[in-house]
């Protein structure tokens, strides 16, 4: 992420205020949504690899372990930490109702400001993205 919008930074704005939040969102530019909604993506994988199934009530879906990784990320970084640190502090289930779904927000706003869905890192920008003058 840039400089500008420290990933964990981001979460807890969205943590305390959505409206915040969203206007944050609404000031990054094309490449610093990308780079917020795939690190989001990283963390909820990093979460899957260091067996985060073990500690959930079976079955576990694909869909619920997805869940359980976003909600703990979207608890921010202190809470991320712990969860590394100690996986039997996960949830057996995920609380649905607390859900933010702060990459899925991303997402929509990505849509919103770019029409299309958020690209992948490697792809290039949208034309919608308009080039800096040389």
């Amino acid at each position: 992420m840039s400089s500008r919008f420290s990933f964990w930074d981001v979460i807890e704005a969205g943590r305390k205020d959505k409206k915040e939040f969203l206007r944050i969102l609404m000031e990054m530019t094309e490449q610093e949504l990308v780079d917020f909604y795939w690190k989001h993506a990283e963390a909820q994988a990093e979460l899957h690899e260091a067996g985060m199934a073990d500690h959930m009530d079976m079955p576990v879906t694909d869909d619920a372990m997805t869940m359980m990784a976003e909600w703990i990320v979207d608890q921010g970084a202190d809470y991320y930490d712990r969860v590394f640190d100690n996986m039997s502090v996960i949830p057996r289930r995920a609380p649905y109702e607390s859900r933010v779904d702060f990459r899925g927000q991303a997402g929509t706003v990505y849509r919103r400001r770019f029409g299309e869905s958020i690209r992948y890192p490697d792809e290039p920008p949208p034309p919608s993205v308009s080039k800096p003058k040389s």
